[in-house]
């Protein structure tokens, strides 16, 4: 009998150890789920981490958990009008995301709103199925908003980094023998700038180093410049080819344009459900 009673407390025990470690500290209610103190503060140090801060500021948390808040209603709306996705599929992209040394309760968190994303873009592509963008409606947005298409004048060069005082002679030498130059710079250079030289890619003004532009505003094609000083040292630089900037025309932006429409009608719906749900459904916060 003694053992029996020694077996009904240590199962009492047990039992109240778990009701309290599976009580959750909730920070809002949302409709019929919750978002938790705890998931909050996983939420918080991960956007801190993708800001490259120590933490959020109070407006920061505040539009952070206000997401969560959109998501979390947004999730239950999707599965309350007949969208359904397998266990298997949401398992496989959380291990996606997972990282060596995460914590339980992170996997847990991530595997939670890996599933919200998934039901959340189910959501998309169904309200998707219902939306048509019109040929006329794409080429009236290009009409109006031609400026978007113009593209830059962009600039092909090889790159050499020289020392300062060396700089006058080797440009007076290189432009007398300016194939020298390419072998020097496909060549005689560090392998990230041997690469960046051997790609040679058509790069608009603002990709290139601000002391750099002025010199290729004026840059003759088969030419070498400088020296330009920058904060990862000094450098001349050969100029390859210019191509000059265009508008791109109506065939090829037709599906760009398009995409963005449907995007921003997916967008409009999304926001009308997420309105009317945030009347509807009962936010509480603790």
């Amino acid at each position: 009998m003694r053992r029996l009673n020694n077996f009904l407390i240590i199962s009492l025990a047990l039992l109240l150890i778990s009701a309290c470690e599976g009580k959750k500290d909730i920070l809002v209610k949302v409709g019929s789920s919750e978002i938790t103190k705890e998931d909050f503060e996983i939420a918080s140090m991960r956007k801190a981490a993708f800001l490259n801060k120590d933490s959020l500021n109070e407006e920061e948390k505040k539009k952070l958990l206000d997401t969560m808040i959109k998501r979390e209603l947004l999730f239950q709306y999707a599965k309350k009008h007949g969208i359904r996705l397998k266990e298997e599929l949401i398992k496989a992209e959380a291990q996606k995301v997972y990282t060596p040394g995460m914590s339980i309760k992170e996997r847990l968190f991530l595997k939670r709103e890996v599933e919200k994303n998934l039901y959340i873009d189910a959501l998309r592509m169904s309200i998707a199925k219902d939306i048509r963008i019109r040929p006329e409606d794409i080429k009236a947005y290009y009409r109006k908003n031609m400026k978007e298409f113009k593209e830059p004048d962009t600039y092909r060069v090889y790159l050499l980094q020289v020392k300062e005082s060396d700089a006058p002679h080797l440009i007076e030498a290189f432009n007398k023998d300016p194939e020298s130059f390419d072998k020097n710079a496909l060549e005689n250079v560090p392998p990230e700038l041997k690469e960046l030289n051997r790609q040679a890619p058509y790069t608009p003004l603002e990709g290139f180093p601000d002391e750099m532009v002025p010199y290729l505003k004026k840059a003759e094609k088969g030419k070498v410049y400088g020296p330009v000083k920058t904060r990862k040292g000094i450098f001349l630089f050969k100029l390859l080819d210019k191509r000059q900037g265009r508008v791109k025309p109506l065939s090829e932006a037709f599906h760009e344009i398009e995409h963005f429409l449907m995007e921003e009608q997916i967008q409009a719906r999304l926001s009308e459900i997420y309105s009317s749900l945030k009347e509807k459904e009962k936010i509480e916060f603790r």
